[in-house]
C-alpha cells in the first residue's frame, strides 16, 4: 500500500504549472518554533473542523491549548472563515467533501491509499485541494514537491468516473491558494 502522502518524495509525474493564485488572508504568524508535522496535523484538524463546523471553536480552541498553542487559537479561527469565504466564492454551488478517503490500484500494481483535504464536486467535475502548513518562499517549487501526490488523487478520481478540472494547494501560512488547471495534472 502507497500511501498519497508518500508520494512527495518520488519524482514528479509532471510537472505542475499554476494558473491562478488566490489571497484569502495576510497570512497566520506562527511563533518560529511552531513547526514540523504535529503543527501541520493540528492545523489541519483546525481547517476540518471549523470548515464543517463554524461554531466549533470550543473544540479547536482546546486542541490548540492541549498543543500550548492556544494564543492562536483566534487567528487560526479568523484565519479559517477567511478561506472558507474564498472557497465557497470561489467554487460556488459546489459540494464541499472533507476529508474525502481515496483508495485506487495504481498502474504498477501498488495500491494508493490517502485522504484527499478537500473535494469540490459538481456532479462529476471535481477540484482538489490539499491543505500544506510548510513554510515555503517558493511555492512553486513546493507545487513541484507535492506533484506527485495531486497527481496521484486526480488519478484515483479519474478511475472512480470523475473529471478533473484542476488540483491547487492552501499555503496556510501565507493564506493563498495556488490552482493548477487539468491540463497539468
Amino acid at each position: 500500500v502507497v500511501t498519497a502522502s508518500s508520494l512527495t518524495v518520488l519524482q514528479p509525474d509532471a510537472a505542475l504549472r499554476v494558473t491562478e493564485t488566490h489571497s484569502y488572508s495576510p497570512g497566520l504568524l506562527l511563533d518560529a518554533a511552531a513547526g514540523g508535522a504535529a503543527l501541520g496535523t493540528l492545523l489541519h484538524r483546525c481547517f476540518e473542523i471549523l470548515g464543517a463546523q463554524p461554531n466549533a471553536t470550543d473544540v479547536t480552541d482546546r486542541l490548540l491549548a492541549a498543543a500550548k498553542l492556544g494564543a492562536i487559537s483566534e487567528p487560526v479561527a479568523a484565519h479559517v472563515r477567511a478561506f472558507e469565504v474564498w472557497a465557497r466564492t470561489h467554487f460556488d454551488g459546489a459540494e464541499i467533501l472533507r476529508e474525502w478517503p481515496i483508495l485506487a490500484l495504481r498502474n504498477d500494481g501498488s495500491v494508493l491509499s490517502g485522504t484527499i483535504d478537500l473535494l469540490f464536486r459538481r456532479g462529476q467535475d471535481v477540484w482538489v485541494l490539499d491543505h500544506k502548513s510548510d513554510q515555503m518562499d517558493d511555492r512553486a517549487a513546493g507545487m513541484q514537491r507535492y506533484s506527485s501526490q495531486l497527481h496521484a488523487y486526480a488519478s484515483a478520481l479519474r478511475m472512480q468516473g470523475y473529471v478533473v478540472c484542476g488540483v491547487g494547494i492552501n499555503w496556510i501560512r501565507s493564506g493563498e491558494v495556488d490552482l493548477a488547471m487539468t491540463e497539468s495534472v
